[in-house]
């Protein structure tokens, strides 16, 4: 449901290269970006994970939530910018090098932050999770939302009830760019935490990569118990 401000249609419209994360996430740009622009999806060499859904089509896009993934995205990237800016090589390859090295001090960071963590399994308010689970050692056993934009039946309500009490489950977690009055409601009137898990970030305190995926694992870290 994005909609492109004409400043964004201005810049793709001269970029020399459009970095997608593909698989109908960012469809959008395909709309808007001339016929002479690439468009590079950037997930060489990932292991992509079928969808649970058919939000996107037959792929989970989500696949940047896995700290490893967000390398392999970086090396795709910086490889294509050797060829189109042959020039600029050695300052991408120092610019790559520096990234590296910060996302693998982000990958052990987040591994020793949910290590200690007891309770492993999750509850969701979308599928958007499962790269970021699959990675760190967790598990999401079930979502709020059956559908993008659907609110939960009573009797999805109910099956998603038993799995709280089945798994002992302590929190829901919401996402910002939603409305979480529905899932709150269900937190409070069944004595569970609520916490925040975001997938996109651009607000202050977590206007980077790293501080969003900082911020997500510490989120689960403290709710968890």
């Amino acid at each position: 449901d994005f909609e492109p401000r004409a400043s964004t249609i201005r810049d793709v419209q001269t970029a020399s290269a459009i970095y997608a994360i593909g698989h109908g996430l960012d469809g959008w740009v395909t709309e808007i970006t001339p016929s002479g622009i690439p468009i590079v999806t950037v997930d060489r060499g990932i292991v992509l994970r079928r969808a649970e859904d058919d939000e996107y089509g037959a792929i989970d896009p989500h696949y940047w939530l896995s700290v490893p993934n967000a390398a392999a995205i970086a090396e795709t990237v910086a490889d294509d910018l050797f060829a189109r800016f042959p020039d600029s090589r050695t300052r991408i390859e120092t610019n790559l090098a520096v990234l590296i090295a910060d996302l693998d001090a982000l990958d052990a960071e987040i591994r020793a932050t949910l290590s200690p963590v007891v309770s492993k399994n999750i509850i969701t308010f979308h599928e958007a999770w499962y790269y970021f689970t699959n990675e760190y050692g967790l598990t999401v056993v079930g979502v709020f939302e059956p559908a993008p934009g659907q609110e939960p039946s009573p009797r999805d309500l109910a099956e998603l009830l038993e799995t709280v009490r089945r798994e002992n489950i302590p929190a829901l977690y919401h996402e910002p760019l939603f409305s979480s009055a529905a899932i709150a409601a269900l937190a409070r009137e069944n004595g569970l935490r609520l916490a925040s898990l975001d997938d996109i970030g651009g607000v202050p305190e977590r206007d980077s990569y790293v501080s969003l995926m900082r911020s997500n694992a510490r989120t689960i870290a403290d709710n968890q118990r």
